[in-house]
């Protein structure tokens, strides 16, 4: 085979047109020893002010397809430590899970759980993340190493700063420093050079990208903070009014001026009062509001943030749930982590990771799943306290009668009698009678019984009296 990204070059149609031989082959891929790494032009730029107009030119490119200033503009975010904090907590309660690797070849899967580290540090996959949620598209290249056995690869994750939508391709395009405009691999082509995580689909990703959404309330809070600077800046120093008399010594008068714009370095000024009770005086003059407005203010901005990112703003605040202080700092939203596992876990191994076990252990009709197992496990004390929970509400409907011990030993371990319509959680006086009576009206009244065959009884010996008779 010919190498794909090689026979890709640019034309000179005033477009920069990447032209491909149908390089990316369905059923082949390129052999790594022919693969020369491509070289990454230089990221620079500086992220865009926060300023409106610039700000809406950048989301209008990004709508284009166009990444340039949207790229800068996330690197930009990553200054704000609430977009830092929310990213390290959803990335964490992904890649700090344990790790999942499913298939029928129990060697490969060994194998594959070995490389894992290698072949994908944490660090690469969480920039790759980073990119892919902000943007919509994350671009990844596989650098091999066939030196040694298995051959190995290294994931670099290019910088989308020169990533471009092409529709009239309908791929992706990336410029290189050393080989001009390429196409990107679409879905279905095979690729032993570069890979693509697009968690919101192909086509149409950017429009994904929570960046757009993003972009208000990072603004709003910037300007937040901005404020209420100045404000501290103006009122932590209150304006100082000086009094003096109404016929005063001029040359007093601006010595008295200058010693009160020092008073922060003098706790102690002197002042004169005339005998007609004329004097200078001093008059500290404060803000009529300490700027709650601005707290409420970065507190909504904060909130929305948590909000796009993580699904919920509580455990970003220190609150396990419900308004509790327990478990503060606990993972993010379940569904989210469970989408962001399976989706970067189906990207990796229908890509990467299916390259690595072709070119290592051959062809294969089934190929390991990766994944991480995000749901929380079950806590030891949570368990207790339902155990606990559960041994008093029987102890209560045994002692009114509801159940017998014999019904509490086999709902618990033999499996064949159900409490759900006996056991009252609540432990309601009210409740408990009208169970006791519901359980009078049926044909086996529970723990009633004994009662039931003194009836029968006592009918048996009616229906004799009545023939002796």
């Amino acid at each position: 085979m010919v190498d794909a990204a090689a026979n890709i070059t640019t034309t000179d149609g005033g477009r920069g047109q990447p032209t491909d031989d149908d390089s990316y082959e369905e059923e082949n891929y390129e052999a790594p020893q022919q693969l020369a790494p491509y070289r990454e032009l230089p990221v620079y730029g500086v992220p865009p002010p926060d300023r409106t107009w610039l700000l809406e030119s950048v989301l209008r490119d990004l709508e284009n397809g166009v990444f340039h200033g949207a790229a800068l503009l996330a690197d930009g975010m990553r200054r704000d430590a609430r977009i830092v904090t929310c990213f390290e907590q959803c990335q964490s309660s992904v890649f700090g899970a344990e790790r999942a690797i499913n298939g029928e070849a129990e060697e490969i899967v060994e194998k594959c759980d070995a490389y894992f580290p290698k072949l994908f540090t944490r660090s690469a996959l969480e920039e790759l993340d980073y990119h892919a949620t902000m943007l919509g598209v994350g671009v990844a290249e596989m650098r091999w190493n066939t030196r040694e056995t298995p051959w190995c690869f290294r994931t670099k994750i290019w910088h989308p700063q020169y990533v471009q939508w092409r529709w009239d391709l309908e791929a992706y395009t990336l410029i290189t420093a050393d080989r001009g405009l390429i196409r990107l691999p679409r879905p279905g082509e095979r690729s032993s050079r570069w890979f693509l995580y697009t968690p919101y689909g192909f086509e149409r990703a950017f429009l994904y990208g929570r960046i757009r959404a993003l972009v208000i309330p990072w603004l709003l809070r910037n300007w937040t903070y901005d404020d209420w600077g100045s404000f501290l800046e103006i009122h932590g120093h209150p304006m100082r009014q000086a009094i003096i008399p109404n016929q005063g010594d001029p040359k007093e008068e601006k010595e008295y001026v200058r010693s009160i714009a020092n008073v922060g370095a003098n706790t102690v000024i002197k002042s004169r009062q005339n005998a007609n009770g004329d004097k200078y005086d001093l008059k500290i003059i404060e803000a009529m509001s300490r700027g709650e407005c601005f707290a409420e203010a970065k507190a909504a901005c904060e909130k929305d943030i948590a909000g796009i990112l993580v699904g919920q703003a509580m455990s970003i605040d220190g609150v396990g749930g419900l308004g509790s202080q327990e478990n503060a700092g606990a993972p993010t939203r379940l569904d989210i982590s469970q989408s962001r596992s399976q989706k970067l876990g189906e990207t990796i191994s229908d890509g990467p990771l299916r390259v690595w076990i072709y070119f290592n252990f051959g062809e294969q009709e089934e190929y390991p799943v990766v994944g991480w197992n995000v749901a929380p496990e079950e806590n030891q004390l949570d368990r207790a306290r339902t155990n606990l929970t559960q041994a008093q509400a029987d102890k209560v409907n045994i002692d009114n009668g509801v159940v017998t011990p014999e019904e509490i030993r086999q709902s618990r371990f033999a499996g064949g009698f159900s409490l759900d319509t006996q056991i009252d959680p609540a432990l309601d006086p009210a409740v408990l009678d009208a169970q006791r009576q519901a359980a009078a009206d049926m044909k086996q009244p529970f723990g009633g019984e004994d009662e039931a065959d003194d009836d029968q009884e006592e009918d048996q010996a009616d229906e004799e009296t009545d023939q002796e008779g």
